[in-house]
């Protein structure tokens, strides 16, 4: 079924550094479709992790659009924090990293926020360089490696000379 579908729509998935899940501030807002976006985008992950898409060091960054609107409602903060709760308490197991965004791209009002509002942190952490230690561990001596392997795991952090 869908693991199937997945995995020959989205090979390129398992070559990701980072997978981003859009969540619609707005639609967080309406107590009527607050649970089902969360859960549609738990569950799109776990059948990315069920086609074994998913590496080790790929990074989750959930990405709360519209926040602006957002934080027009009443006791914002608290819905925000009980998300970010479920979404860490499902997928904790699949990304050794999940990552959190308020974002406003196109605010109504530009008083409070301003035109990209957000933008520039998940460009920056798409940008920056990233060490990210793998949960794999060399079982070859250091010494046998080659200059570019060496040089990868250097940069990797698991040796320490």
């Amino acid at each position: 079924g869908q693991v199937n579908e997945v995995k020959k729509s989205f090979p390129f998935i398992e070559r990701a550094d980072y997978i981003v899940g859009v969540i619609d501030g707005e639609k967080l807002c309406d107590k009527k479709t607050r649970n089902s976006i969360i859960t549609e985008i738990i569950e799109l992950v776990r059948t990315f992790t069920d086609a074994n898409l998913i590496m080790d060091n790929c990074i989750f960054q959930v990405v709360f659009s519209k926040y602006d609107k957002l934080s027009e409602t009443e006791k914002f903060e608290e819905i925000v924090e009980k998300a970010k709760k479920i979404i860490r308490g499902r997928l904790e197991d699949v990304f050794a990293t999940i990552e959190f965004y308020m974002v406003a791209a196109m605010p109504s009002v530009t008083d409070e926020f301003k035109v990209g509002y957000g933008l520039d942190l998940l460009l920056q952490a798409w940008v920056k360089k990233r060490i990210c230690k793998s949960s794999v561990k060399i079982k070859e001596p250091f010494d046998s490696l080659t200059e570019y392997d060496r040089l990868y795991y250097k940069f990797l952090g698991d040796f320490n000379e």
